[in-house]
């Protein structure tokens, strides 16, 4: 009796072990019908408002908001990004980190949730955005000048914090 309890310890405990190095895996997979994938938090990320340049007295960025993020670095992730999520929190978003920095192309297919896209360039300044996204739309948006990273936030974020082109990103991983 006493090897038969062990041995269930050991395998549950096992098994957690397992369940957490492929943690990754079960953000990624495709949900299951009527399920959407987790939000993992990986990381935070902060917006902040364009450096005043025409003073030589270099000046710590103020911060507009911070925000939890899911980053999308691999290109599985980078395909599926926010497709299937039903909600996503206020003050969360994704972060995409691709390999170089050129023009990108997104579209909201299989996206639920309206949102705005920040496309950002390798300095982290923010190059464009594309507000309001429609979901499930087709339409094509794409950035207007090359980009290395781009975050998707709800629709309505830009506006509501005042974020704009030339403002600057900065994140952490978690």
């Amino acid at each position: 009796m006493l090897f038969v309890v062990l041995f269930l310890l050991l395998v549950s405990g096992a098994h957690q072990e397992v369940f957490s190095r492929n943690l990754k895996k079960v953000c990624l997979a495709k949900p299951r019908l009527f399920e959407q994938p987790r939000f993992c938090k990986d990381g935070l990320l902060s917006f902040h408002k364009k450096q005043d340049t025409s003073q030589d007295i270099p000046k710590t960025p103020t911060k507009i908001i911070e925000i939890t993020i899911e980053i999308a670095e691999s290109e599985q992730a980078r395909n599926q990004g926010l497709m299937y999520r039903h909600t996503l929190e206020s003050r969360a978003g994704m972060l995409f980190m691709f390999p170089d920095e050129a023009l990108r192309l997104f579209y909201m297919k299989n996206t639920i949730i309206p949102l705005d896209i920040i496309f950002v360039n390798r300095k982290k300044e923010i190059v464009s955005m594309q507000k309001n996204a429609t979901p499930y739309s087709l339409k094509i948006l794409p950035s207007e000048k090359p980009a290395h990273y781009a975050v998707e936030v709800n629709a309505g974020f830009c506006e509501e914090h005042g974020i704009a082109v030339g403002d600057t990103i900065s994140f952490k991983r978690v």
